[in-house]
């Protein structure tokens, strides 16, 4: 296929405006990635959920088109999907075209009937729990394996167990080291840190059940949580009835450049998920040079100051060891700039 002139995006949000670093950071940074990587392409996204209008705006020079996708629920959502495909029907203007769609989902639906139509390559990057079994749009959907990109080993031990497929490319979502301010080498103050969505999956409750414990050798522990959700009153109750008001902080969402600085001033990123495709959240820690303790793995490999434990316990046990004495170092495990240059070979 000759070199791309126009790549159509298709995810479930988008920021709303450019200060909004709360949204899929990671996805975000992929596009302003590809900006400055390959400048020649024209990159259209169409975000079917978030932003909740339909008014389409200019993102770092990127053409935003939002369909208020959650006024269409169940019966109606089919609704939703003609609509966004007579928009693509206006978009499209030549061959050199390509679709990514990010998750498993009516995003993937949507390209690959656009892809289909047009006889353009169309590629979905599945990013979580669209990997598990219970996702209709696997079966619906029905990509080949060279069309399905996973974030991890993990991702793709998932998928091949649950859709008898195993995706043809695994490509992880980077970092941007750029991104993080200079570090002058200060205390860090902070011992533990969590960053996250504050809802079941992420289960924050075992990270206070892991302060608690903590507290009895480190009386004076001090930790943060950082995210908001529906959450975040029962995690509250729990603080109060363990007398932890002294020792965690929940500061709700905050800018995603405070989340990096506060990551360089803390000693452990704590990430409780049951579930996960592939942290971006975890790479920056490591990259921020915090000891990672999680219970999902991402990698076959042994990633180093990533720790993978098997129990509460365990994770307790290791986080005391942890604070009793460490090194810190900053480790980069993957770029961004590698991801989009591996996603666009696809095309």
């Amino acid at each position: 296929m000759p070199p791309i002139e126009n790549l159509i995006i298709i995810s479930p949000g988008f920021p709303k405006d450019e200060q909004d670093t709360h949204c899929l950071p990671a996805q975000q940074l992929f596009v302003k990635m590809l900006n400055g990587i390959f400048p020649e392409i024209q990159v259209t996204i169409l975000a079917l959920q978030y932003p909740p209008h339909r008014n389409e705006y200019a993102w770092h020079g990127n053409r935003v088109i939002p369909f208020e996708g959650l006024a269409y629920w169940k019966v109606f959502r089919p609704l939703l999907w003609r609509r966004v495909g007579r928009k693509l029907d206006q978009l499209f203007h030549t061959k050199n075209t390509a679709v990514l769609s990010f998750w498993l989902a009516d995003t993937a639906l949507i390209g690959e009937r656009f892809a289909r139509k047009y006889n353009l390559i169309h590629k979905c990057w599945v990013m979580g729990q669209d990997a598990r079994k219970r996702n209709p749009y696997a079966r619906w959907v029905n990509l080949s394996e060279k069309h399905l990109i996973v974030l991890s080993d993990f991702m793709a031990d998932e998928f091949l167990r649950n859709h008898r497929k195993r995706p043809s490319r695994i490509i992880p979502l980077g970092i941007d080291p750029a991104a993080f301010p200079p570090n002058p080498g200060h205390d860090r103050t902070i011992d533990v840190l969590g960053v996250g969505s504050l809802i079941p999956l992420k289960r924050y409750d075992i990270f206070i059940t892991v302060v608690a414990a903590l507290k009895e050798s480190h009386p004076n522990i001090r930790t943060v949580l950082c995210g908001h959700g529906p959450e975040e009153k029962k995690l509250r109750k729990i603080i109060r009835a363990l007398e932890l008001e002294e020792n965690i902080v929940l500061t709700g969402e905050v800018p995603h450049s405070k989340v990096l600085s506060m990551m360089q001033e803390s000693k452990l990123f704590l990430h409780p998920s049951e579930y996960e495709g592939y942290s971006s959240a975890c790479l920056e820690a490591l990259y921020a040079g915090c000891h990672v303790i999680s219970f999902a793995w991402a990698e076959k490999r042994n990633i180093d100051n990533w720790h993978v434990v098997a129990s509460v316990y365990d994770m307790i046990a290791s986080a005391s060891r942890l604070l009793n004495g460490t090194e810190f170092r900053s480790i980069l495990v993957h770029n961004m700039e590698d991801s989009v240059k591996e996603i666009m070979k696809e095309f």
